[in-house]
């Protein structure tokens, strides 16, 4: 489910991809472990990416707290549809602060 998750919320397998699908299924779920996994990666990222990590991250965390519940998601039924249309559906809006801080 977690490479599935990388797709439909489009961030990469990068540090900074990683650490964003971290805060945005701690919204998801509430894991404390994996919150704390998530807030500590932003630590480590802020040398590299300063301020745009913790944004990328909350950015992350809003969009899993908007987004539909992806655990109770019929999956093989959606694999047959445009990605577009299945993050329509789930309400996955392309991370754009996480495709800024890359390009910086």
């Amino acid at each position: 489910m977690h490479d599935l998750w990388h797709v439909v919320t489009g961030y990469g397998r990068d540090e900074l991809g990683v650490a964003c699908l971290r805060a945005f299924t701690y919204a998801q779920n509430k894991n404390r472990g994996v919150g704390f996994i998530a807030f500590v990666g932003c630590f480590k990222l802020f040398a590299n990416y300063r301020f745009n990590a913790l944004k990328a991250l909350l950015q992350g965390y809003r969009i899993g707290k908007s987004a539909a519940w992806l655990p109770g998601q019929d999956w093989e039924s959606s694999l047959a549809n445009e990605l577009n249309d299945v993050q329509a559906l789930l309400n996955i809006p392309m991370p754009s602060t996480y495709f800024a801080s890359l390009n910086e």
